[in-house]
């Protein structure tokens, strides 16, 4: 893949985890259609199983980016050096 082919697959990647992420949180698993995620994605289902192989692979992706997501969070709090409680109050938002 090339430079541009990367960059176009995570982005893809990144807003079909955007739209499960948004499914996940507004239904639970066993309601949550792929077909709908694809649809808020306004991606193919090519594009979904090219980069999760099941709804299964998806939700564990959208739960391993959003643990992520709030490490890199906690640590740029913590690195801002204030209390422990302002940490607490600033992470919990």
């Amino acid at each position: 893949m090339t430079a541009t082919n990367d960059t176009r697959a995570d982005s893809t990647r990144q807003q079909i985890l955007r739209a499960a992420a948004h499914r996940f949180a507004r239904q639970p698993y066993h309601q949550v259609s792929l077909e709908y995620v694809l649809v808020d994605a306004e991606l193919t289902k090519g594009a979904m199983y090219f980069h999760f192989p099941s709804k299964l692979a998806l939700a564990v992706a959208v739960i391993e980016d959003q643990m992520a997501r709030s490490s890199a969070a906690l640590l740029d709090l913590v690195a801002r050096k204030v209390s422990g409680l302002e940490t607490l109050i600033d992470f919990s938002f």
